[in-house]
């Protein structure tokens, strides 16, 4: 299924008052792996919201509603900064230095001369439509302007949807790491770098 071209709108950077959306959406995709990091949606989703910089970031409107995000890093931006005092207010001094400690762990490196494509959500309801596809046209556009030679990404192995999206989008397999360890803690035991050059 397919929209009109004018149902969506793409813009870049996080006003304050989509900030409580935005962290919805990202718990919503993301919940599952970062329950460990930032707890329940009850203290996930307020923390999130008040960690989101406003920049590196694209959102989707779909007819006047905010249902997609796509997060960034590059050069020196970032689309996020959870802080270790944010946790340590949250969780208390020992819990919350143990999950900065954790979510450092998941902190993915930015290409020197690239972007990374490090987080995408999109309603569950509105998936199917080409919403993700439309945020990553606007990463590489934000790219080719920036004049950065790649955008990469890190795709878990327990999400091959999103895989088969990403190679459907031009995107190639570099290297696949295997991280047994974070079965436990992550819910996956592997994830593959993809990349592709803009052009």
């Amino acid at each position: 299924m397919n929209v009109e071209d004018d149902a969506v709108v793409i813009w870049y950077g996080l006003r304050d008052d989509e900030r409580l959306r935005a962290a919805e959406i990202y718990y919503e995709a993301f919940g599952g792996q970062q329950c460990i990091v930032l707890g329940s949606s009850k203290t996930a989703i307020p923390t999130l919201a008040k960690e989101f910089t406003g920049t590196a970031v694209f959102l989707a409107q779909y007819r006047g509603e905010t249902v997609g995000l796509i997060g960034m890093k590059f050069l020196k931006e970032d689309y996020i900064c959870i802080r270790p005092l944010t946790l340590v207010r949250t969780f208390g001094w020992i819990a919350g230095l143990i999950r900065f400690f954790l979510w450092r762990l998941m902190d993915q490196r930015t290409p020197k001369r690239g972007l990374l494509l490090d987080s995408i959500a999109v309603d569950g309801r509105f998936r199917s439509l080409g919403i993700g596809r439309r945020l990553i046209i606007a990463v590489f556009d934000l790219a080719r302007n920036r004049g950065l030679t790649e955008v990469a990404l890190q795709v878990v192995d327990t999400n091959p949807r999103a895989q088969n999206l990403y190679e459907r989008l031009g995107f190639t397999a570099d290297r696949t790491y295997r991280v047994p360890f974070m079965r436990s803690i992550m819910g996956f035991s592997a994830y593959t770098v993809m990349t592709k050059p803009v052009r």
